[in-house]
C-alpha cells in the first residue's frame, strides 16, 4: 500500500437531495467505528538523571504542568509500569486528546482491549534524503529492537517514502517475520542521499566556475584584483536560489508524507512513537551556499533570501500536528559521523576555499549543523530525542525501547469546547531540578470536524472497526466525464433510530457531519470534503421513516480506491467510520464489491 497526494481539485464531490428509505440493502461493506468523547489531555514526560538514566517513583505532586503559561490542575496521572489512573472520582471519564478511537485491528492477535494505554511504533525511512550506506548499518541493528517491541505486545508499521510515494511495507502489526521482511525491502529500495550529495556538489563547483570566470582588474603592478569577480555574485546567488527552491520542494514532500501519516495516526489510542530515519532534514535550504557566497563575497548580501526560505514555518506545522497527534518523534541520522571531504590539512579553516577551490571545512560543518538541526527540532518540540554522529544504532534503540514505556503521564481537562488552536505547554519538576525533562512542547485542542477528518483516514489505513450508528455505505454505477475521469455514486444510510434528535414545534431535527476521502490503493489520497446536513422528521417516531439517506458524487481518474466516508451525530457525540473499495478501472467498470 503506498501513500501520495493528488490535487485536491481531483476528488469533486455533489450532494444529492437527502431522502428518507422504507427499505434497506442486505449488501453492506467492511464498517468502521469512533465516538467523538470529552477530552483529557495528555503530556508525555520522559525525566532522566544526567547520566541519561530513567527516573523512577514520582509521583503527581511532583510535577507542575503549565498551559500557556498559567498551572493548570493534574487530573489524571500515568507512572511507568503502573495502569493509567484519575486522582480523583470527579474527574470525567474522558480518552486523552487523540485517543479517542478504538486500536487498529490488523489480525486477532492484534487485537487489543478498549481503554488499554497502548503504544505504537512506526518506523520511517526517508530514502530521498538518506544514503544506503547509512541506511545499511541502520537496518542491520533494527531487527533486534522491532523483537523487543513485538514481544512486548508493541504494534509496529514500517513505511519507505522516496520523492512524492509513501510505500507501507508493514502495516500495523506484531508479527515480527513480517517486519524484518519489510526491512529486506527496505535495503533493496533506492536511497537519493547520494543523488542529493552530488547535487549539492554540482551546486558548489557551479558557483565556484561563475566566480572563476567572472573578469578580474588589473591593479598596474601585474596582480590581479579578484575582489571585483564579485561582479557575478548575482549569478552566484540566482544558482543558489533555484538550488535552494529545489530543495524546499524535496522537503515539502517529505513532510506531507509525514503529515499524511500523522493525520492517521490520530485514529489510535495511546503513545506513538516515530522513527524517522535520514541523513539530516534541513531547517534553511541552501543555507551554506549562501554562506559561501557571502565569505568570497564578503560585501555581497544574501540575508533576506536566508530568511525568506527559512522552513521554521513548515517545521513548526509539522511539530504540531504530531503533537495533538500523541506522536514522539525520534530523528536518527543514518549517515553517522560525515567527514568533511572538502576540507584539507594544508588549508586553513579561515579562508572559504581548500585547496582545491571548493568551500573549506568551516562551510562543510554549516551544512552538517543545518541538516541536524531539522532533525533536532522535530524530536525536541515533540518530547522525543534525536541520535546524531552514531555509527552504530543498537544501544541508541535500546534506550529508546526503554522510553516506550519508560515515561509519566499527565492528564489535565481544558474544561472548554475544543476551538481547534495550538497551545504551549511546560513542564516542571521544582524538587527535582537536576533531572532533564522531554516532553511535547505544545498541543493542539482539536476541533470535532478535524478528529472526524483524521479518523476517517485512520479507519482507511488501519481498520478501526464498529459502527454504533448503524451506518451502511453503497456504491453505484460510475459514469465517464468528458475530462477523462470517472464519477461514481455514494449513497450513505443511517437508521434514525440511532440519531439523537430535538424536539421542535412541528418536527424534531438531528444533525449529521458527513466527511469523504479517495485514499487510492495506488498511493494516490485528497484532501477530506465535509457536509454539514440537518435532518428533520416527525414528531411521532411511530410516524417516521426507518433511515435517512444522503448520497455523493465522487469525480476520480481511472484506478482502486478505498473510499473512506466519516458521519457523526453532532448532538449525540457518535460517529461511525465506513470504508468502501471501489475500483474505478474504465468508464464502463463497476465498484469491487458489487
Amino acid at each position: 500500500m503506498s501513500l501520495r497526494w493528488i490535487s485536491a481539485s481531483l476528488l469533486l464531490i455533489s450532494l444529492w437531495v437527502p431522502t428518507f428509505a422504507q427499505d434497506q440493502d442486505a449488501n453492506v461493506p467492511e464498517l468502521f467505528r469512533d465516538e467523538v468523547l470529552l477530552e483529557v489531555v495528555s503530556i508525555d514526560v520522559v525525566v532522566a538523571d544526567r547520566k541519561g538514566r530513567l527516573v523512577e517513583g514520582l509521583t503527581a505532586e511532583d510535577f507542575e504542568l503549565t498551559v500557556d503559561g498559567r498551572q493548570v490542575e493534574i487530573t489524571n496521572f500515568y507512572a511507568m509500569g503502573e495502569a493509567p489512573g484519575r486522582l480523583s472520582s470527579d474527574a470525567a471519564g474522558p480518552s486523552p486528546v487523540g485517543d479517542t478511537a478504538q486500536v487498529p485491528k490488523n489480525t486477532e492477535d492484534d487485537a487489543v482491549s478498549p481503554g488499554a494505554e497502548t503504544t505504537s511504533v512506526v518506523v520511517f525511512f526517508d530514502n530521498s534524503r538518506t544514503a544506503p550506506g547509512g541506511r545499511r548499518r541502520l537496518l542491520n541493528d533494527l531487527p533486534a529492537f522491532l523483537e523487543t517491541q513485538t514481544a512486548a505486545g508493541r504494534r509496529v508499521m514500517v513505511i519507505a517514502y522516496d520523492q512524492g510515494n509513501a510505500e507501507i511495507l508493514a502495516p500495523l502489526t506484531r508479527d515480527v517475520d513480517q517486519l524484518k521482511d519489510a526491512l529486506v525491502q527496505v535495503d533493496n529500495l533506492k536511497a537519493s542521499g547520494i543523488q542529493r550529495r552530488l547535487e549539492h556538489r554540482q551546486v558548489m563547483d557551479d558557483v565556484i566556475t561563475i566566480f572563476n570566470s567572472c573578469p578580474t582588474q588589473n591593479t598596474g603592478d601585474d596582480a590581479e584584483d579578484t575582489s571585483s569577480r564579485c561582479q557575478c555574485a548575482p549569478r552566484m546567488i540566482s544558482r543558489a536560489e533555484v538550488y535552494s527552491a529545489e530543495l524546499d520542494g524535496q522537503r515539502a514532500g517529505s513532510f506531507a508524507s509525514l503529515d499524511n501519516v500523522i493525520s492517521a495516526l490520530g485514529a489510535l489510542e495511546g503513545r506513538k512513537t516515530f522513527l524517522y530515519v535520514s541523513d539530516g532534514i534541513e531547517q534553511q535550504t541552501a543555507l551554506d551556499v549562501f554562506h559561501y557566497i557571502r565569505e568570497i563575497c564578503p560585501d555581497t548580501s544574501t540575508s533576506n533570501r536566508d530568511m525568506r526560505l527559512d522552513g521554521q514555518a513548515a517545521f513548526d506545522s509539522l511539530v504540531e500536528h504530531a503533537n495533538a497527534n500523541r506522536v514522539t518523534f525520534y530523528s536518527l541520522e543514518a549517515s553517522g559521523v560525515q567527514g568533511f571531504s572538502s576540507h584539507s590539512a594544508a588549508q586553513g579553516d579561515e579562508s572559504p576555499f581548500d585547496v582545491t577551490g571548493r568551500a573549506s571545512a568551516l562551510n562543510d560543518q554549516r551544512r552538517v549543523a543545518n541538516s541536524q538541526s531539522g532533525l533536532f527540532f522535530m524530536a525536541n518540540e515533540t518530547g522525543g530525542k534525536a541520535v546524531l554522529n552514531a555509527n552504530h544504532f543498537d544501544e541508541d534503540l535500546a534506550k529508546i525501547d526503554e522510553e516506550t514505556v519508560g515515561y509519566y503521564s499527565l492528564g489535565y481537562s481544558p474544561g472548554y469546547p475544543a476551538e481547534g488552536r495550538s497551545h504551549r505547554v511546560a513542564v516542571r519538576l521544582p524538587k527535582h531540578k537536576k533531572y532533564e525533562l522531554r516532553y511535547r512542547r505544545s498541543f493542539l485542542h482539536k476541533d470535532p470536524d478535524r478528529q472526524l477528518a483524521e479518523r476517517a483516514l485512520g479507519a482507511y489505513l488501519f481498520g478501526v472497526e464498529r459502527n454504533p450508528l448503524g451506518a451502511s455505505v453503497a456504491a453505484g454505477t460510475p459514469a465517464a466525464l468528458t475530462d477523462g475521469k470517472v464519477q461514481v455514486p455514494i449513497e450513505v444510510r443511517v437508521p434514525l433510530t440511532e440519531l439523537t434528535f430535538l424536539p421542535g414545534e412541528q418536527k424534531r431535527q438531528a444533525r449529521l457531519t458527513l466527511v469523504v476521502a479517495a485514499p487510492g490503493k495506488n498511493g494516490r489520497r485528497t484532501e477530506i470534503r465535509k457536509k454539514e446536513l440537518t435532518i428533520e422528521a416527525p414528531l411521532d417516531a411511530a410516524t417516521s421513516p426507518p433511515e435517512y439517506r444522503v448520497g455523493v458524487h465522487v469525480d476520480l481518474p481511472p484506478g482502486d480506491y478505498e473510499l473512506a466516508v466519516g458521519l457523526r451525530d453532532d448532538i449525540g457525540e457518535t460517529a461511525s467510520f465506513l470504508k468502501l473499495p471501489v475500483s474505478l478501472a474504465s468508464a464502463a467498470a463497476s465498484p469491487s464489491g458489487d
